[in-house]
């Protein structure tokens, strides 16, 4: 598990192990990031238990309306109407949707899940951002959000694939050049979370009683840039012991 790290620079540290510390010790509070050149605030994480999330603000491509069209469920006529309902009333967009049948309540909250999970995918995005935790008991924690269920792990995963390239993955894997890798017992607990595939998982199965980094990339039958995704992602939750 990555070292708990609650104010810093993403420039410094990447999100993928400032989320899953925050995730895996269970924490609950808020991280908010700032734009490291007006300080305006980009998005903000809502923890509650380390298994619960809401992200507040982002790009419009998260909003719940884009969302909706990029996955056909509406049409773009369909969201500018609603857009015009919620603007000219007190409702809001998922409420509009309701009235209008366009989703029933539990596709509602299918799709906000899925925005929430977009919306901190996303944030893997981030190569530089001034970030801070601050944290609460859950008692004191009473803002007015809609917190969903997270599987951190998974969002790790996918957060990696999509956003970590290969200069920046062999700038945080530097140095395993000479080291020795091996699965620790939290594979057994946790592997299942990530949704590795059958190609990534013949890679993780050949650590098992332990292999030099270098025969690891020379023996996997996956890209380089795939090979290294899946290593960091694993690291990151301390399912891979590093030794000398």
């Amino acid at each position: 598990m990555p070292d708990l790290v609650k104010k810093g620079n993403f420039k410094d540290i990447l999100f993928a192990r400032v989320f899953y510390a925050l995730a895996a010790r269970g924490k609950t509070g808020v991280l908010a990031i700032r734009n490291p050149v007006d300080n305006l605030i980009q998005k903000q994480i809502y923890f509650l238990g380390g298994d619960s999330a809401f992200v507040e603000h982002g790009g419009m491509e998260e909003t719940l309306g884009q969302i909706l069209v990029r996955e056909g469920k509406i049409s773009e006529e369909e969201l500018e109407n609603v857009l015009e309902e919620h603007a000219l009333g007190e409702k809001n967009i998922g409420e509009v949707l309701l009235d209008r049948k366009v989703l029933n309540a539990e596709e509602l909250t299918h799709w906000l899940s899925f925005q929430a999970e977009l919306k901190l995918i996303n944030c893997f995005g981030f190569s530089e951002g001034l970030f801070e935790f601050t944290e609460y008991s859950v008692k004191q924690f009473q803002f007015p959000v809609v917190m969903f269920k997270i599987n951190a792990e998974r969002i790790l995963y996918l957060g990696v694939y999509k956003y970590y390239n290969l200069k920046r993955l062999e700038s945080e894997l530097v140095g395993l050049k000479d080291k020795w890798l091996k699965l620790t017992p939290e594979w057994d607990r946790l592997g299942i979370r990530f949704g590795f595939t059958s190609s990534e998982l013949a890679l993780i199965n050949a650590l098992e009683n332990g292999q030099a980094f270098a025969k690891v990339i020379a023996g996997s039958k996956l890209g380089l840039g795939d090979t290294l995704k899946t290593l960091y992602a694993l690291l990151s939750c301390g399912i891979i012991a590093v030794e000398d």
